[in-house]
């Protein structure tokens, strides 16, 4: 699903106008494989397709329940650089986001893989890039390597995701293929000014903010918050026209997010990996933590 203007995004909706109270719906179900077509790999095994690509819209939209881009590689003309590299012949294209605004992508499988020859640079099953007023919600991310990267986006949300590792059973060949981080990571932000609370984070590597900028290589800082004011669950919050409440593991409160290697330091910061701040009130399940 392509579209570069707000009159290619209406073209392929299937309802709404636009508005925030009656945004564009893209939504839609797979039953066969991704057309060959799309399977067009460079020389360095990089993915040339998208599955979804939008550009340069600022009109309200929501992609709801997408399908999940499921592809086979059975085209002959890239056997060898599936061999070589040693990938599965299969995947799952990804979501490109540019200079957009007014989306939110909600309720939707995400997975995907790209080859270790991608390492260091900007590729993730879904990438937000010089964005504004988005909403990544209660979607499900089978995180292969990269899951969700943001980049110079503003008044973004993320709220409510699953972040997991694949349930494919990782042998030494495929992490080695497909090894861009070092291990599967959930999301990486390279911008300021977003909000990421209610969020499960079972990963390898749960977030990553450095003081570098993935584009240009110099030294800044990101200063995003990684959780809100501690408040009772039933506080509704909202964006882009979604009613946010509750906590994603059924605690009384919300504030900030779930981690799985959450050891009761405050802020966490995944051992320095958000290198400003970090999560002030993160969910947990109620019992202690110890730090050994």
């Amino acid at each position: 699903m392509y579209a570069f203007n707000n009159q290619q995004l209406k073209n392929i909706s299937y309802s709404g106008n636009g508005t925030l109270g009656n945004p564009y719906i893209i939504t839609g179900k797979q039953i066969f494989p991704v057309s060959p077509l799309f399977e067009e790999f460079n020389d360095y095994g990089f993915p040339v397709f998208p599955g979804v690509l939008i550009m340069n819209v600022n009109e309200s939209t929501v992609l709801y329940k997408m399908p999940s881009m499921y592809i086979i590689y059975d085209n002959p003309a890239y056997e060898n650089i599936i061999d070589f590299y040693d990938l599965p012949g299969y995947n799952y294209l990804n979501y490109e986001f540019y200079n957009d605004s007014n989306i939110t992508l909600w309720s939707t499988p995400v997975s995907g893989y790209f080859p270790e020859t991608l390492s260091g640079f900007p590729v993730a099953n879904v990438v937000v890039w010089n964005s504004t007023s988005f909403l990544i919600g209660s979607n499900i991310f089978d995180v292969m390597d990269s899951g969700l990267l943001t980049f110079d986006s503003h008044n973004t949300t993320i709220w409510g995701n699953y972040f997991f590792n694949d349930v494919y059973d990782y042998n030494n060949t495929f992490e080695n293929a497909t090894n861009i981080w070092g291990a599967p990571l959930g999301l990486a932000v390279f911008s300021s000014n977003e909000t990421v609370y209610n969020n499960y984070f079972d990963v390898v590597i749960t977030a990553y903010s450095p003081d570098i900028s993935i584009y240009t290589g110099e030294h800044t800082i990101y200063k995003d918050l990684w959780n809100i004011t501690k408040q009772p669950a039933n506080v509704v919050h909202y964006f882009n026209g979604f009613r946010l409440y509750g906590s994603i593991i059924g605690t009384s409160y919300q504030g900030g997010n779930y981690w799985y290697n959450f050891n009761g330091t405050i802020p966490y910061n995944d051992y320095g990996l958000i290198y400003y701040g970090g999560d002030y009130e993160p969910l947990y399940y109620n019992f202690f933590y110890y730090n050994f």
